[in-house]
């Protein structure tokens, strides 16, 4: 049971209260005061401590009530440790391994793939979800935050949770500035685990947009004059995507331009409108990128990476699925430029 104060279960100091209450009733006579106590005991000792893995169940009737098979206890951390060295020679090996490599590349300095890049507040890429299918305790999915710092923020990718690994990594208020500064997402393709989390953060970001705005409003500083709207957030996805878009904004009724990956890479008659190229001019500039580029990578059916480059030198290459052989050459081509 979890412990309370003095080392007693949370159970025994429930049920020291009520004995306290009961006795304080016993000695009040027929006082209705005294009454209503009483029942203040009754509820108190139908009152169970929560504890992790208790179950209670309502039907079927034949095994209803609380079962306590799935409680499990505060781990012994000594314990857990022992175990690890004992059993999982394999993990301990791989974490030497790591811890030796990290070293030699600390010992090196800089690669001289970035040696070229002038400023440590040029670019930042923080991992949110990796090759996960779905959440676990230890890995989200698939999501990559591109922090390009003053020039606002890219992500690639936004898998389910996106918004609550930035409050995670960032902190509420620092997350949600970055991602009203958010000038694009990139959706590799349509498995859920790569744009679960696009609906949600569309509507918030729309909803701080709003409040940004009846702020900025309502600044005797502003003079009288009204904050435009917003622009959109610009979405580069595959084709599939825009109607799962279109069929959530009539519910949740966020605003979006979107722009299909294939655009960038294969001869289509349906162009998109001048407004959305024009969006997407803005926000290579704003990002200061000379490269935002998807291309197709062999998986699923739409499938892409993504390439950026940036003015001050830099280049990534993110791909949807890890070991695609376009990917892996595009990489190789990069750093061989950027040398």
């Amino acid at each position: 049971a979890e412990r309370g104060s003095g080392g007693r279960t949370l159970d025994s100091d429930l049920a020291a209260a009520a004995a306290e209450v009961v006795a304080a009733a016993a000695g009040s006579g027929n006082d209705p005061a005294a009454a209503a106590a009483a029942d203040s005991a009754d509820q108190l000792t139908a009152v169970r401590t929560a504890q992790n893995g208790f179950r209670y169940t309502l039907a079927p009737v034949r095994y209803q009530g609380s079962s306590l098979s799935d409680v499990t206890g505060v781990p012994d951390l000594a314990a857990v440790q022992a175990d690890l060295q004992s059993s999982r020679s394999a993990v301990l090996q791989l974490l030497q391994e790591y811890q030796a490599a990290k070293a030699a590349v600390q010992a090196e300095g800089t690669p001289p793939q970035l040696q070229g890049i002038s400023s440590r507040t040029s670019f930042e890429l923080t991992l949110l979800g990796t090759c996960s299918a779905c959440p676990s305790n230890y890995r989200n999915v698939s999501a990559y935050y591109v922090d390009l710092f003053a020039g606002g923020g890219l992500l690639a990718d936004c898998g389910e949770d996106t918004m609550g690994q930035l409050e995670r990594r960032f902190g509420r208020k620092d997350a949600a500035r970055r991602i009203l500064q958010l000038h694009a997402v990139w959706i590799s393709h349509m498995h859920a685990d790569h744009h679960g989390g696009l609906y949600p953060l569309l509507l918030h970001r729309q909803h701080l947009q709003q409040q940004q705005q009846q702020g900025s409003n309502l600044d005797p500083s502003a003079n009288g004059s009204i904050t435009p709207p917003a622009k959109p957030l610009l979405i580069l996805g595959p084709w599939p995507l825009f109607k799962v878009l279109c069929d959530y904004s009539k519910l949740m009724r966020f605003r979006f331009v979107f722009i299909p990956n294939t655009y960038f890479y294969t001869p289509d008659p349906r162009s998109p409108p001048a407004e959305c190229l024009e969006l997407f001019e803005e926000v290579k500039k704003a990002a200061g990128l000379k490269v935002l580029q998807p291309y197709p990578v062999e998986h699923v059916a739409h499938s892409t990476g993504l390439q950026l480059e940036s003015e001050d030198g830099w280049k990534v290459v993110f791909s949807g699925r890890a070991g695609c052989l376009t990917f892996i050459f595009l990489q190789w081509t990069s750093y061989l430029a950027s040398g």
